[in-house]
């Protein structure tokens, strides 16, 4: 007798049964409905954090302008996207590029990282529910926790903003799936999906890195230990990491001829490190996490409020581990978790990371990975009644992080949102830093469109949103061109103005290229140059004189 789709949704996973013809039509149907509803969700909430209460985010609207900077002459050019980010949704955002000229807030407003980040929240949320019906739970518990795992305030909140880090979670989701599921079904294929998606994720974020490198020894040494072959264990393990290897070897080769440094993403003046020298991110905390391990390994345990439930559900897999046989799924989960924390007490120890709540947000995916794993190694006849139980801690999880985003502390970076979205701060909605900025950078482009004469220098890094507003896109020379650097250097004949923003110390506009080059010109101390004028927030366009060099 054939098993029913709902019999097969409330069974024990079993390899023998139903995997080799792969994931049940029910199991598959479910999740890619629940992906089209988390999908909706995020772009909706994204659309009214944008435009109804105007909260936009830096790093997003850069992303989406880099797809721009690509295309910026009506001819692709890798060499403009910057090499100090990675790559992968600056390069998903060049056909949005593309089609700003019919809504231009898919780049004035970087409307295009909302899209993709909500994208891929489908994709996350799809994957998420076939690793919990691979771990035993049930249909309905399983969709449940998938809804939970949306409406994580981090999670929902980063799957609509544009930013990276929830775009990392669900691809990482999709690369544990296919880890899962070679583990459970030993189906080559699922491990090369795996080691995929795990290249995919490096080009999303480099957490990606130590996360691959903790799974990758813990999945090898578990294998070894449990099937006292070496040589199968090595197979495993260079077949999972192989990609992620070569995804950062041509990173680093395309810096090397691009940039002349194949190190540029980590120590050039763009750099997590090169901004935090400049003291723009000493907050209290920061100083005091220091080179103080003691100060760190509090600050990284403490953000376990973004997901409370991820401690108790780590100790309980690592009990599992020692009490009884070593299982490959649990220990290299719990290893991969741990990636992410430890660079963080890597970076924050040697004064070369901010405390941002969202740094921290890879708490959350592992946590419910680790309490599904849990429930899955409890008798069958518990399972059920623990799922259900278990929702109540995941709610409780979510009001945590809820509470953590209030904080200006546990919630840094995230405390505004909260507070406009929810206290209703109406008279100052437009208050957001981004958004002021993107209104100072229509005005200056503005200036520059009523000038047709002027080709300006501008950094990219501190003046993002001027380009978006220019009408003819000539008149702008911009830091992502390979001639940049030495047009900044000997730029008579070549530009004819150079727009720049206050130098001022223990700020990141001490840390632009136009400012490094040049420390005295933004306050007229340059010879060769002359101010044409300057704008209320104290930017500044000046004109290159005929001695120039």
């Amino acid at each position: 007798m054939v098993a029913s789709s709902q019999e097969l949704l409330n069974q024990e996973p079993n390899p023998s049964q139903f995997f080799p013809q792969g994931v049940p039509r029910a199991v598959r149907r479910i999740g890619l409905t629940m992906a089209l509803l988390s999908g909706v969700v995020s772009l909706t909430t994204g659309y009214l954090l944008v435009f109804r209460y105007h909260q936009l985010f830096g790093d997003a609207i850069s992303r989406a302008i880099v797809g721009m900077y690509m295309t910026w002459d009506g001819h692709f050019h890798l060499a403009a996207m910057g090499f100090y980010w990675s790559p992968l949704l600056s390069l998903f955002s060049v056909p949005f590029a593309l089609a700003r000229h019919w809504w231009p807030p898919l780049m004035t407003y970087g409307f295009s990282a909302n899209i993709l980040s909500a994208l891929f929240a489908a994709v996350g949320v799809y994957h998420l529910y076939r690793i919990l019906w691979r771990f035993g739970l049930s249909q309905w518990a399983s969709v449940v926790w998938t809804s939970l795992y949306l409406l994580n305030p981090l999670i929902l909140l980063y799957s609509a903003n544009g930013m990276s880090d929830a775009i990392e979670c669900a691809i990482l989701l999709a690369m544990v799936d296919g880890l899962v599921e070679y583990l459970q079904t030993d189906r080559l294929g699922a491990l090369v999906r795996s080691a995929t998606w795990l290249a995919a994720a490096f080009m999303v974020r480099y957490e990606s890195v130590p996360i691959g490198a903790c799974l990758g020894i813990a999945l090898v040494l578990s294998i070894w230990i449990r099937t006292k072959n070496w040589y199968r264990a090595e197979a495993i393990g260079l077949a999972l990491l192989f990609p992620i290897v070569m995804a950062g070897i041509i990173w680093m080769l395309l810096g090397a001829m691009i940039m002349h440094n194949p190190f540029y993403f980590l120590n050039s003046r763009y750099s997590n490190g090169a901004q935090i020298s400049t003291g723009s991110y000493n907050f209290p905390q920061v100083l005091a996490a220091r080179h103080h391990l003691g100060v760190t390994l509090y600050q990284v345990f403490r953000f376990m409020d973004n997901f409370w439930a991820y401690a108790p559900a780590a100790v309980t897999v690592a009990v599992l581990q020692f009490r009884r046989r070593t299982d490959s799924i649990g220990i290299s989960l719990l290893a991969a978790s741990f990636g992410a924390p430890l660079l963080q007490i890597v970076l924050l120890y040697s004064h070369r990371s901010a405390d941002w709540q969202r740094f921290f947000i890879y708490y959350i995916p592992f946590g419910f990975l680790l309490f599904a794993y849990v429930i899955w190694k409890l008798p069958i006849r518990w399972r059920s009644w623990f799922a259900w139980m278990g929702c109540f801690a995941l709610v409780a999880s979510n009001y945590a992080a809820l509470e953590a985003m209030k904080s200006p502390v546990w919630g840094n970076g995230d405390t505004s949102v909260y507070q406009a979205v929810f206290d209703s701060q109406r008279g100052s909605l437009k208050d957001n830093a981004n958004y002021m900025t993107l209104e100072q950078g229509e005005v200056e482009a503005h200036y520059i469109n009523a000038h047709p004469h002027l080709v300006v220098l501008i950094s990219t890094f501190d003046s993002p949103l001027v380009m978006p507003f220019i009408r003819r896109p000539g008149q702008i020379i911009f830091s992502g061109e390979p001639s940049y650097d030495s047009i900044l250097e000997n730029p008579l004949g070549r530009a004819n103005a150079i727009l720049t923003v206050p130098n001022s110390p223990h700020s990141l506009g001490a840390d632009t290229s136009i400012n490094r080059m040049y420390p005295g010109l933004w306050a007229g101390h340059v010879s060769w140059t002359k101010l044409i004028h300057q704008w209320k927030n104290g930017d500044r366009l000046y004109a290159v004189l005929k001695d120039a060099p």
